[in-house]
């Protein structure tokens, strides 16, 4: 039977087949760049709103630093926005339609997804070198490094999620974005860190709830957009259960 190996291109469309945001920067010249066809292809600049999180903490003299990341790792995020064992099904319905070896197409399509989170972890490595100063990292920098690398955490994360529920079914037990990465339990929930477990021990100390945030982003210091504030107000929920419990 004919061989199939997909290319970066095959990951942005099925990417944009199953509703995520499109990958407009690797455009057709770029996945035929990725496959030897065509000339090295120069993406253009990414356009940087520095007053917005997380860049708005950059100094001025990193900000090109930024910029050649993030035209680095432009499409890749977006490849994985949306992605679930669906992209891996509807891949091995394709190649089964198509005459082609169905377990030699998926693993090629997950091995293209995996050399996208290795580039992205690189791009990461390189900006976190070129952060160092002969103190060390600075805090912007460790907020901003942290931020970035929750995302690749993430896309990794559902990447295996997907691989694993694609051959088994299901990807058995996950941890809750919602309260920033905990597992779900029957009577509430508990995190992998030992670090936000402290939070939410010391949280009946906190004298308001600005402490209360202040506490939960020492430990998460850049969660996305929503999910601090969800932490804060479980932990104060956690918080008011203690203190009720403790008035028994």
């Amino acid at each position: 039977m004919p061989q199939y190996h997909p290319t970066i291109g095959d990951a942005v469309g099925s990417a944009m087949a199953h509703n995520a945001r499109p990958a407009a920067q690797l455009t057709a010249d770029r996945a035929a760049e990725a496959s030897g066809d065509e000339p090295e292809f120069t993406a253009p600049p990414i356009p940087i709103d520095w007053t917005d999180g997380p860049y708005d903490l950059v100094p001025l003299a990193h900000r090109p630093a930024i910029e050649r990341y993030e035209t680095a790792i432009a499409g890749i995020p977006d490849c994985f926005d949306g992605f679930d064992a669906r992209v891996l099904r509807d891949t091995a319905i394709d190649a089964a339609e198509r005459g082609l070896v169905v377990a030699t197409h998926v693993d090629a399509l997950v091995h293209t997804y995996l050399g996208m989170l290795d580039s992205w972890y690189q791009e990461i490595d390189t900006l976190h070198s070129e952060f160092l100063n002969a103190a060390g990292l600075p805090e912007w920098g460790r907020l901003l490094l942290g931020d970035i690398s929750a995302e690749l955490q993430r896309a990794s994360r559902d990447l295996h999620r997907a691989v694993i529920a694609f051959h088994h079914g299901a990807p058995g037990p996950v941890v809750s974005d919602a309260y920033g990465g905990a597992y779900a339990l029957s009577n509430g929930t508990i995190y992998p860190t030992p670090s936000m477990n402290a939070v939410v021990a010391v949280s009946p100390a906190a004298r308001s709830r600005d402490d209360l945030a202040q506490l939960v982003r020492t430990f998460i210091p850049h969660p996305p957009e929503g999910e601090a504030d969800q932490a804060v107000a479980h932990a104060l929920e956690l918080a008011a259960q203690t203190v009720q419990r403790g008035r028994r």
